[in-house]
């Protein structure tokens, strides 16, 4: 069996929040990855999910103290997520090359939240589409 081969994605769509302004900070830059997450990351994913949902729903105090125990699970999570990323094309504001994040888990820990979350999704694997029935050319007349 071969080994599964490496996919690029343009990031085109990666969507962040800055100052207020949603902006797309690597448009036309490709991000290529191999593998997907196994289900312990996607376990991780999730934790992380109920843990922002908790820290958006509190009271500011409460949500400094929850950002800071999440250190431990966020580390986990891009521990899971580093191998995934082959290389990358991104860049910084300033328009710089950013370093290359293959195994280098400091590179992710620089993103924003937005910018980790929009690789999560892309190393999270989905079901296959189902094929409707007369899908395709040419079309049923029934």
């Amino acid at each position: 069996m071969a080994k599964e081969p490496t996919r690029t994605v343009p990031s085109d769509d990666c969507e962040v929040v800055l100052g207020g302004i949603e902006c797309c900070p690597h448009e036309g830059e490709i991000v290529s990855l191999c593998g997907w997450f196994d289900m312990g990351a996607l376990i991780l994913m999730y934790d992380l999910g109920e843990l922002l949902g908790r820290v958006i729903a509190s009271e500011e105090e409460e949500a400094l103290r929850l950002i800071e125990s999440s250190d431990p699970l966020l580390n986990k999570f891009i521990d899971a997520l580093t191998p995934l990323i082959v290389s990358w094309t991104w860049t910084d504001a300033a328009g710089k090359p950013l370093p290359q994040p293959h195994l280098n888990a400091a590179v992710l820990k620089a993103l924003s939240l937005g910018e980790l979350i929009y690789l999560a999704l892309l190393a999270t694997p989905r079901a296959p589409k189902e094929k409707k029935e007369n899908e395709g050319w040419p079309h049923s007349p029934i």
